[in-house]
């Protein structure tokens, strides 16, 4: 439809843009740090060129947008840290090629390497952001929204609704939905603060494309056998270059999957990984935990040193607090943390606990909302800001611990972990991970297994990293701390 390639061609000439503004702001700075490396450490080595010489030059940004261009990076709809690690692969193989296009053309006269290689790690940090920043304009505008149709207006329907909804980075805005179910007709589906109308049955489906301006479809409907849904897609297909498929396969770990294909048989075969059963996923993963920490404990001694003091002022009592959590397979632990509560703690949560209403919370989150009676006052800074987990850093250093990873757990917890136990503490606990960053103290002890498992289940270093990257947001915000 004409619509379809009208609105397909605009987003990607708009994307394109984008990133050439990303290129050039890339290059502009590379340039500034280029020219300080030659006036205080390369005082030798001087640039000939002025930045118009390299603005002027046009293989560089043409290379990056043909690779941006086969790799479907105009068309592809994604998280935004799916798309980063995208970007972050697409731009080291462009620097590879650029690379090899100024040694083969031995343009090495005309072209600073070192300044490629600056342009390179300065890339990684401009691009994301501009992506970032661009889409949320386009969206605003209008040019990065994609309209899309549910099919099937059930509980994976509107889960797929609420879940693509949120995900402002990919675009997407549901319009409706289509469900054969007689009592979901003419009804409206409340989606976080949406109400989203369901239009009608499934066969109507073809006569809405053109007047609802329809770009996308999802198909939504795990309830169906295997041979309907096989002639719904089949007959979607023909009216839609596009189909979002949405399987009902929760619990399954998928992040680490590779799609493989029987062709004769019309069979697809998923192949999932688990990654922490590799030893030497496990050594880049140690290799990332030491460095890291290695790199940032100089820097944080100050803070712990001064953290320590104002403990020892607050209340009576060490500044340090340790208590035996689980390890790997099980293996107890001396876990490290600043003391946050007062000495005789448990007498305090006894007397708390016989308060009806604080015993139910308990119960749920194994925690205390609000003002918790055993926190002392410096504590509940401590907790607000997550300073209290920075001694964890030497269990790190131990080898006791991750910086990221499932919950250090109790040792009476494990009869409450629901058999989940096995899978969770295949890894090392982590001071910061998954739960950490979707809710913290404010989530229930069942979704933060859950969370726990889907992490070892998914695991890569990029996670790790996207973990990092959230707990320094979600501390900076306080969401959920108490």
């Amino acid at each position: 439809m004409l619509f379809n390639q009208t609105h397909r061609a605009t987003t990607a000439v708009a994307l394109i843009l984008v990133d050439l503004c990303a290129y050039y702001t890339a290059l502009g700075s590379s340039y500034g740090l280029r020219k300080g490396l030659d006036m205080f450490l390369l005082s030798h080595v001087h640039t000939r060129f002025s930045l118009a010489h390299f603005l002027s030059m046009p293989l560089p940004p043409l290379i990056i947008i043909c690779i941006f261009i086969y790799r479907g990076l105009y068309e592809k709809r994604m998280a935004f840290w799916d798309e980063t690690l995208e970007l972050l692969k697409v731009l080291l193989f462009s620097v590879l090629i650029i690379m090899t296009v100024i040694a083969m053309g031995k343009l090495t006269d005309e072209v600073s390497r070192l300044l490629i290689i600056i342009m390179s790690l300065v890339s990684a940090v401009v691009f994301p952001l501009y992506r970032m920043l661009g889409k949320s304009l386009l969206h605003k505008l209008g040019i990065w929204n994609e309209r899309v149709l549910v099919i099937g207006a059930g509980v994976t329907g509107r889960d797929f609704a609420r879940g693509i909804s949120r995900e402002k980075h990919m675009g997407y805005t549901v319009v409706g939905f289509l469900d054969d179910d007689p009592r979901k007709q003419s009804r409206h589906i409340e989606i976080d603060a949406a109400r989203l109308p369901v239009l009608g049955r499934l066969s109507k489906c073809p006569e809405l494309i053109a007047p609802l301006r329809l770009h996308t479809l999802a198909v939504a409907i795990p309830s169906l056998d295997v041979d309907a849904q096989a002639v719904l897609v089949n007959n979607l297909q023909a009216h839609m270059r596009r189909l979002l498929f949405v399987p009902e396969i929760r619990g399954v770990a998928l992040a680490n999957t590779n799609l493989y294909h029987l062709f004769d048989e019309e069979l697809f075969i998923l192949r999932i990984n688990n990654n922490l059963k590799s030893a030497v996923n496990r050594f880049y993963k140690a290799v990332f935990d030491y460095a890291l920490t290695l790199a940032t404990l100089p820097l944080l001694l100050a803070a712990l040193t001064v953290t320590a003091v104002m403990i020892r002022w607050d209340s009576p009592g060490p500044a340090i607090f340790v208590q035996k959590r689980l390890g790997r397979n099980g293996r107890k632990f001396n876990c490290y943390k600043f003391r946050t509560m007062h000495q005789d703690n448990e007498r305090i949560l006894e007397e708390a606990l016989k308060d009806e209403k604080i015993r139910r919370e308990w119960e749920i989150y194994k925690k205390i909302k609000g003002n918790d009676p055993r926190i002392t006052k410096v504590g509940r800074f401590l907790r607000r800001s997550s300073l209290d987990e920075l001694p964890q850093l030497l269990n790190v250093l131990k080898g006791d611990m991750s910086l990221v990873g499932p919950r250090p757990y109790i040792p009476h917890e494990i009869d409450a972990m629901q058999n989940l136990d096995a899978i969770i503490l295949e890894t090392k606990p982590g001071i910061t991970g998954l739960w950490q960053v979707s809710g913290r103290n404010s989530l229930t002890f069942e979704r933060r297994l859950r969370l726990d498992m889907w992490y070892v289940r998914n695991w890569s270093l990029w996670v790790d990293i996207v973990m990092i990257l959230k707990t320094v947001k979600a501390v900076l915000k306080g969401d959920g701390a108490y």
